[in-house]
């Protein structure tokens, strides 16, 4: 076959024919791979034949010098494609409870609160029924002794502080027994503060009484006065 002869019309077909038809078809041309990503050739004028420059070399007089890239001109881009489903797999079971934690250290005491307000008690009083007479330590608003009038049994008159005002025929005393120094346990203490009777006016009469509701010496009480 003898050499390729291209026309003027045909040259803007020699890109794509230059790699693929030149092997293909078994034209004898000089070729080289070339080094870069282009393809340097040469177009014989007058005859239409077409070589590969090798080399890198010029061409010839009567040849025009062409070239080519081996990949094609790069297409469009494409459109973007639509968004695909979201992956949702089904839900996992539930893991099993944890063992409980070990019960952390006790904290240390808190701080002592404030003191509280004082008592609205105006007087009061530990009276010991051995000694028949108050306990100093316990006793505040009253004055004097404590007295037992004669020929009774569990009866005790104490006379409040005069300075308090307090009138024992209108004041709601309470006592109650003092069972640490009692010998009669069980027993009961109450205040009877109306005029008249073992005491005066003035003092509040406690009696005392043993388990079994007897008249008693031997209950020690105290009494509040509010």
């Amino acid at each position: 076959m003898g050499p390729l002869r291209l026309t003027d019309r045909w040259i803007s077909y020699a890109v794509v024919a230059a790699v693929s038809g030149l092997a293909v078809s078994g034209i004898a041309v000089a070729a080289k791979k070339p080094s870069g990503s282009q393809i340097k050739g040469c177009y014989a004028k007058k005859s239409g034949a077409l070589r590969v420059a090798k080399g890198g070399k010029r061409c010839k007089r009567g040849e025009r010098k062409i070239t080519w890239t081996k990949n094609g001109i790069r297409g469009a881009r494409g459109p973007r494609g639509a968004q695909g489903k979201s992956g949702k797999g089904t839900a996992g079971s539930r893991g099993a409870t944890g063992a409980a934690g070990v019960a952390g250290a006790n904290g240390p005491p808190g701080s002592p609160g404030p003191p509280g307000a004082d008592g609205t008690a105006r007087a009061y009083a530990e009276v010991n029924d051995i000694s028949n007479d108050y306990v100093a330590a316990r006793t505040n608003g009253f004055t004097g002794t404590v007295t037992k009038p004669s020929a009774t049994t569990g009866i005790y008159c104490l006379t409040p502080d005069p300075t308090l005002g307090i009138d024992p025929s209108t004041v709601a005393a309470v006592a109650s027994p003092s069972f640490g120094n009692t010998s009669a346990h069980g027993g009961s203490a109450e205040v009877r503060g109306a005029p008249g009777g073992s005491c005066s006016a003035t003092e509040f009469a406690v009696h005392t009484y043993d388990s079994g509701g007897i008249a008693s010496d031997s209950v020690s009480f105290h009494i509040i006065v509010p």
